[in-house]
């Protein structure tokens, strides 16, 4: 960047990154709901299950960890991802913002699967090192 502000065209793939983001986190929540309304059907006619323990996440079951998992490690990430995006956007340079949001947001996206099969670090380490290059073209 040259030192000045980018213009609002520059930072629209900025935005594009940011839409699909924020896309990936509501299709988590569909996720969870769903994985929620699966285990209320399964568990129904079971008297020791309560839907109260399922809606809130104590009930013991890898598929409702992962997705409840996937929901706070994004919410958890989200500050960090979103703030070193927009300020390498704005303060660095907006090709990097755009190039390291892509892949978090693709790796970010990998996070279920991740979590499920035991293999987190295949989408947190990407993930770190996103948010890492990004405030590196800031600060450094």
């Amino acid at each position: 960047m040259d030192g000045g502000f980018p213009s609002k065209v520059a930072l629209m793939p900025v935005a594009q990154v940011t839409g699909a983001f924020v896309g990936l986190w509501y299709g988590f929540i569909i996720l969870q709901v769903g994985v929620k309304v699966k285990l209320l059907r399964e568990t129904k006619s079971n008297p020791k299950v309560s839907s109260y323990d399922i809606k809130i996440g104590n009930y013991k079951d890898k598929r409702l960890t992962t997705v409840n998992r996937t929901i706070g490690n994004t919410m958890e990430q989200a500050i960090p991802f979103l703030t070193s995006l927009w300020l390498c956007a704005l303060f660095g340079d907006v090709d990097a913002a755009v190039f390291a949001g892509k892949y978090y947001v693709l790796f970010r996206a990998l996070y279920p699967a991740a979590y499920y099969w035991g293999f987190i670090p295949v989408s947190t380490a990407p993930n770190y090192a996103c948010i890492v290059y990004m405030l590196a073209q800031v600060f450094m």
